[in-house]
């Protein structure tokens, strides 16, 4: 046991010694996330992202209609899973095991070991390891006041569109929201809730456990998913008429992955077409406050990379600032390039209190309701569904 203690930390203490001699965009070698050699010394395997070398050459520059900016991302994928099948080959399943393959950035997650790290260090492929941090959610009420009602009867209700809903789940038995049994969804015969899925059983410093099964035990994301598209006649979602994808990146105390939201931004990219999904909606928020045009805090250059480039792909994505109270800039994913921030305002139009805003906030807009359904959503998804209900107008 001491023996095996000992060429632990001694591996550890080399790692660190060699991580700490890399420079940021060194060309020596990948950068590492010190948390992972800390996690570590407290389990056999770590959830990561790993990024590779991106020297594909195509870029969304040149891409204006919505066509070619699909077909952009068509090469770039295919790119991307070529030079990963290219890494993968060289490990054994004893040293990484493959969670997701990213077709918007050239990058892979999944579970390394001690030995999965050192050889990775020696690739020159990888640009960077780095592990999960910790988030949480953002949701707050006021009183609805857009008018949505009025684009309802105009007919603009988000008929055969799809919401991405990144958050706790959704609860997709709840009869405002399809009313559908466990196994008629797990079917595929959904029809208010088609598809989703549950990137994040529990948390142990990282999200462990998937299945395809993304019921909200939180409650947060039933409210979101609620005020985009409930079907209460009372209590109506602005977008009534629009399909649910359902993304679960939280666990049972709404503690929520931030690694794990990258991958469910790339697979609602990549289900796009299938769904015609036209919108993403995060109402989570991780890091202090920040106005910088490219934040990146803890590191998170790859989860940054996946949204600016899901919004080149062509989708629009919603964050909330978050409730912090700051007036020096908001919460990530929020303060990236690719997500429109948005803030709240109360009911008698003077911005809330308790929501983040800076210089470079996007719109203030009001916040969710408590009716009959008990839904109640962040103040973003109503400027979510009424983007979606001008691209139905447009």
């Amino acid at each position: 046991m001491k023996i095996a203690i000992t060429t632990r930390f001694a591996f550890l203490f080399t790692i660190i010694l060699f991580a700490s001699t890399i420079p940021a965009q060194s060309l020596e070698g990948p950068t590492i996330d010190p948390q992972v050699l800390e996690l570590l010394q407290a389990h056999n395997e770590v959830y990561v992202i790993i990024q590779l070398v991106d020297d594909s050459g195509v870029t969304y520059d040149n891409a204006e209609t919505q066509a070619e900016k699909r077909e952009i991302y068509k090469k770039r994928a295919s790119y991307f899973l070529k030079t990963q099948a290219d890494f993968l080959s060289s490990f054994d399943g004893s040293e990484f095991r493959l969670n997701h393959q990213f077709k918007l950035i050239n990058a892979v997650s999944g579970f390394i070991t001690q030995k999965g790290i050192e050889k990775s260090m020696r690739n020159p492929l990888v640009t960077s390891i780095k592990t999960d941090r910790l988030g949480g959610t953002a949701l707050s009420e006021s009183g609805p006041i857009i008018g949505a009602d009025v684009a309802n009867r105009e007919g603009y209700t988000g008929q055969g569109i799809a919401v991405c809903v990144i958050d706790t789940g959704t609860d997709y038995t709840h009869p405002d929201l399809g009313g559908c049994t466990e196994q008629e969804f797990l079917n595929g015969n959904c029809g208010k809730v088609p598809f989703g899925y549950d990137y994040c059983q529990e948390w142990f410093g990282f999200c462990f456990g998937e299945d395809t099964n993304p019921m909200d035990e939180a409650g947060h994301g039933t409210h979101v998913s609620g005020i985009v598209a409930s079907e209460n006649s009372t209590y109506t979602g602005v977008a009534p008429g629009a399909k649910l994808i359902a993304m679960k990146v939280c666990d049972e105390d709404g503690q929520c992955s931030a690694g794990k939201l990258a991958e469910a931004v790339d697979s609602c990219v990549d289900l796009a077409d299938a769904y015609n999904i036209k919108v993403i909606t995060i109402s989570l928020g991780w890091s202090d406050p920040t106005e910088d045009p490219d934040c990146r805090p803890f590191g998170y250059g790859s989860e940054t990379d996946v949204i600016n480039n899901a919004y080149d792909a062509g989708l629009f994505i919603d964050g909330s600032s978050g409730n912090d109270s700051s007036s020096e800039g908001f919460k990530w994913p929020a303060c990236t390039r690719g997500v429109t921030s948005v803030g709240s305002t109360a009911k008698n139009d003077s911005v809330s209190w308790f929501t983040n805003r800076g210089t470079n906030l996007d719109l203030l807009a009001p916040g969710g309701y408590s009716g009959g359904t008990g839904f109640n959503c962040p103040d973003q998804d109503r400027i979510c569904s009424t983007y979606l209900n001008s691209q139905i107008a447009g």
